[in-house]
């Protein structure tokens, strides 16, 4: 009323907005501002991402963070057109990516782009198998060296983590290569897998060195000269003896 304007806040009781900062007293009064300061407009007060400007504007808290209480930040729920007074949205999957909209804020993503690193690999698959949707690098990773990189993972419905994902014996680049189906166990590349086939070569190419190794030590110990023994020492001559019979 106008006599705690007068005598309690020092507010003009014919000025709904004493401070011109846009916001009513009472409503400053309510939520612990001081109506004769128009700089607290422009403060965030409990950092939600929204000035006290913004927290009248859209009818939230400039005291409290989440002012819905589900579990999303007043300020990310606005910038990302959610309801700030609406608890339920934060289950939406505004983008249809399979990701709720908490789910988009603790991963950092975008609740309205199924993509949200543009890698043409849509975020719930690059969190199902443990890659960044924050990341666009990633599209082109070949992690567990099969010949298919991610996005091509991707498109064939491979498992980027598994070298070989029907087990088969054969990687899934060589079946891709080789127009089989590298999700079918019983459709592969006809002769023997060139895993064995790399394995076997190997063997073979120790072996050789081996080998090889062998002969060039044989050789070199039968060109090493053969140090002659030192001929023994000289024997002195022996001393004549004197006769010790007379003449």
């Amino acid at each position: 009323n106008d006599g705690d304007e007068i005598n309690m806040h020092a507010t003009d009781p014919f000025d709904s907005d004493s401070d011109d900062d846009l916001l009513p007293d009472g409503w400053e009064v309510d939520n612990s501002l001081f109506p004769l300061n128009p700089l607290d407009a422009s403060i965030d007060n409990e950092m939600d991402g929204l000035i006290n400007l913004l927290e009248y504007f859209y009818n939230t808290s400039p005291t409290d963070s989440d002012t819905d209480n589900d579990l999303l930040p007043d300020g990310w729920e606005v910038n990302n057109q959610l309801d700030p007074l609406n608890i339920s949205d934060a289950q939406d999957d505004f983008d249809a990516d399979n990701l709720t909209n908490r789910e988009e804020y603790n991963l950092g993503t975008d609740p309205n782009d199924a993509d949200s690193d543009d890698d043409l690999i849509p975020d719930k698959w690059e969190v199902d198998n443990s890659l960044s949707p924050n990341n666009a690098l990633d599209a082109s990773l070949d992690i567990e060296m099969d010949g298919l990189i991610n996005i091509q993972e991707f498109f064939y419905n491979t498992d980027p983590r598994d070298f070989d994902s029907d087990d088969d014996g054969y990687s899934d680049g060589v079946e891709v290569g080789a127009g089989t189906n590298p999700l079918d166990e019983f459709d592969f590349p006809s002769g023997p897998a060139p895993e064995s086939i790399l394995l076997e070569l190997s063997i073979l190419i120790v072996g050789i060195a081996v080998a090889a190794a062998l002969v060039v030590l044989g050789i070199l110990i039968r060109s090493r000269p053969v140090v002659a023994p030192p001929p023994p020492p000289k024997q002195a001559a022996p001393v004549p003896q004197k006769s010790t019979k007379g003449d």
